[in-house]
């Protein structure tokens, strides 16, 4: 997926299923939360040790089909926009044919060391901006599905 960096791949555990027979809303939360980790870290942010870190401040999916126990998965993640005050990443939790579900999150940089809302040093926002998807739209300044 161009653009994307493949963060995770793994197997629907059965822990996962819901009493509907699919994947839980939780899971699908827990792997993103995960992507949002390796792809920061591979982005130079919020690595360990590191005062910065960004928190979720919306969150949109969109489910497309079911994941169901024991089904291969692949989360891939990017980078939509970047800004001072936030960032939009977005994933695509897919099997090897289609897409089971989109993702966005608006996430703001926070201080841990403060416990609260900051803003991307210079040398962040352009670590993070030459991971941006060229072509994607930030739904969340569009509200576009």
């Amino acid at each position: 997926m161009k653009g994307f960096h493949l963060c995770d791949t793994g197997c629907v555990a059965s822990e996962w299923i819901d009493r509907n027979g699919h994947m839980n809303v939780t899971a699908y939360m827990t792997l993103f939360d995960k992507g949002t980790n390796t792809l920061l870290e591979r982005c130079g942010i919020g690595v360990p040790n590191s005062d910065l870190t960004i928190v979720a401040a919306r969150i949109m999916i969109d489910h497309r089909r079911e994941f169901k126990e024991g089904e291969r998965w692949e989360l891939w993640c990017g980078i939509v926009s970047v800004f001072p005050t936030y960032l939009t990443l977005t994933y695509r939790l897919r099997s090897a044919k289609s897409i089971h579900a989109v993702c966005d999150i608006r996430g703001t940089p926070f201080s841990m060391k403060d416990r609260s809302s900051t803003y991307f040093p210079e040398k962040n926002l352009i670590k993070l901006s030459q991971h941006i998807i060229p072509g994607l739209v930030d739904r969340f300044i569009t509200n576009v599905k």
